[in-house]
Order: C-alpha cells, then structure tokens, then sequence
C-alpha cells in the first residue's frame, strides 16, 4: 500500500548468506510467517506438518483471524493469534496486515537479524516445500522481494508542481520484506501515513458507487 519504487518486475537485493552475518551475539535469522485468515487455514494439517520438526529459533508464525471458528481451529497450533482489528476486502487489509507485523516486532528473543524475513501468506496457501528449503532460501539474502504488475496497472493522482503524476506502483499482496523494511512500512503506518491511500489515488471509486 506504501508507493513503491521498483526498477522491474520485482525488487531484489543481493546478498551473502545471513548465518555469516550479524554482530556477535545476534541470534540467528528467523522467519516470521504473517498469515491473513477469514474463516480459517485451508490445508491445516499440511501447515502442521510443515512446522512440526521445524527448530522453533528459525520462525515464528503468526495469523490474523476475521471469524472465531478460525481462532478456535489455530488454539493450541503453531500459529500465534494476533488481535482482530477492522479489516475490509478491498478496501482495508493493510490494517489487519499491520497487526501482524505489529506483533512479529515485538518478538524480542534474541537479538535481531538483518536477515529476518516477515513473509505474508494466505489462509489458502500450500507450503510445497520442507521448512529447511524455505527457510535457507528466505534467509540466504537481505532483501525484500515485491512482484509488480506492469505500470499500466499503476494508480496515479495528480502530483505537485514539480511533477505532472504521483505513482503507486501496483504489487502482489504476498510479500516479503526484511526487518528493515517491516519496521519501516510498520512506523509509517502507526504515523498515519497513507491512511487516505484509497481516496487519493482514487481506488474503487466505481465499486463504491451505488
């Protein structure tokens, strides 16, 4: 939801591997994985397999629920219910995705990693892969990774004098972003900023229209 600025497709950086990174004393890098769910995890049971040999140091798993048989399905599971906050289907889940960062922040075993990821899942997602295939590819490198739709399908408004437009570049919702970068989108978001996203940028307007 925050404008961003991309020289492609998707944003990357390259780095080396995160377990050779770090100050002394900083824990390993972890992987926090930010679930959005509605009336519950479709493939449970796959999800707790998935983490049921995972090193509990290497992730943590958080997931916002909209519905109480979706919090009573993850009591008890993998998954740290985070609180249920005001949330709209195409219109605002930036805030329900905020409360989950909110709450991986505040994870404060251990000494940070630049490596960290806070990666954004949906409650129908399938994790394909092993825990430890993930986990390598999401802690081998430092960056944040955003898939960007082609510009065409960017919003704009009219900018200020000294640009005709302002841009938001259009991004796939399941992103991942490094400890930096969420604490970042997270500081801009308690400030205020953008919380007028939808109206400057004119989104929806036709689906708001009666």
């Amino acid at each position: 939801t925050v404008p961003q600025q991309v020289p492609g497709s998707a944003v990357n950086f390259t780095a080396t591997s995160g377990a050779q990174q770090g100050h002394a004393g900083t824990r390993g890098p972890r992987i926090y994985f930010l679930m959005l769910a509605v009336n519950g995890i479709s493939n449970f049971d796959i999800w707790k397999a998935f983490f049921a040999n995972a090193p509990r140091e290497q992730y943590r798993a958080f997931v916002h629920c909209k519905t109480t048989t979706c919090r009573d399905q993850v009591l008890g599971s993998a998954f740290t219910l985070v609180p249920t906050v005001p949330n709209y289907y195409c219109s605002d889940l930036v805030s329900p995705m905020q409360e989950l960062v909110a709450t991986a922040l505040q994870d404060f075993d251990g000494l940070p990693n630049q490596y960290d990821k806070f990666a954004f899942i949906s409650d129908s997602s399938l994790p394909a892969k092993p825990f430890s295939v993930v986990y390598q590819t999401l802690s081998a490198r430092s960056g944040s990774d955003f898939c960007a739709f082609p510009s065409a399908e960017w919003a704009d408004s009219p900018g200020s004098s000294l640009f005709r437009f302002e841009y938001a570049v259009k991004h796939h919702q399941w992103i991942t972003m490094n400890r930096a970068h969420a604490a970042r989108t997270w500081e801009l978001w308690a400030s205020g900023t953008l919380h007028n996203f939808m109206t400057q940028y004119r989104m929806n307007v036709y689906a708001q229209q009666p």
